[in-house]
């Protein structure tokens, strides 16, 4: 009897420690995530040089990156699904971004648009935020009007997506805001 119950424990034992591991990379993800998020908040209040805080941002974001990709196979597979449907929506035909898309800060360039809008609103969850909040939140001032009305509409539909999906919420006077109130 002990020949066949040893085997399935070292297997369990092997299970328990895989989901360990992978617990412990997500664990370490969220504390990336939450070092940007408090980077950008830093860029809202001005308690900090802006620049500064967006390259803590950046580089949060991209570790964040990194050590999630070392989950199972099979969340890989669907993050790495949806990261393409993600880009595939913001690239061109012809594998060009479209052009608003170089006026984005620091912080928030090498993320997918609708990740960057949860980051704005999560600063400060209970504050309404007007689309124009967000876009400055993620782009650069000196952006031309042309690629400004681009860039917000795809944030007013990513807002307006993200309130469909549930993720945020509708205020008064079309703010948004990451919790109901």
């Amino acid at each position: 009897m002990s020949d066949t119950v040893m085997p399935q424990l070292e297997a369990i034992a092997a299970d328990i420690e895989s989901q360990e591991a992978e617990i412990a990379a997500q664990l370490e993800a969220m504390k990336e995530k939450k070092e940007a998020i408090r980077a950008v908040i830093s860029m809202f209040d001005g308690s900090s040089d802006t620049t500064a805080a967006a390259s803590v941002a950046e580089k949060a974001i991209a570790s964040a990156k990194t050590s999630t990709a070392k989950k199972s196979a099979s969340t890989t597979k669907s993050t790495a699904k949806s990261k393409t449907t993600a880009k595939k929506k913001t690239k061109k035909k012809d594998g060009r971004a479209a052009d608003w898309q170089k006026y984005t800060l620091p912080g928030v360039k090498d993320q997918p648009m609708p990740e960057a809008v949860q980051m704005i609103l999560a600063t400060q969850p209970d504050k309404d935020f007007k689309i124009a909040e967000v876009m400055s939140g993620l782009f650069k001032d000196n952006m031309p009007k042309n690629q400004y009305l681009k860039a917000r509409n795809r944030i007013s539909n990513i807002l307006s997506g993200g309130v469909r999906a549930g993720e945020w919420y509708k205020g008064e006077r079309g703010a948004y805001r990451l919790t109901s109130g």
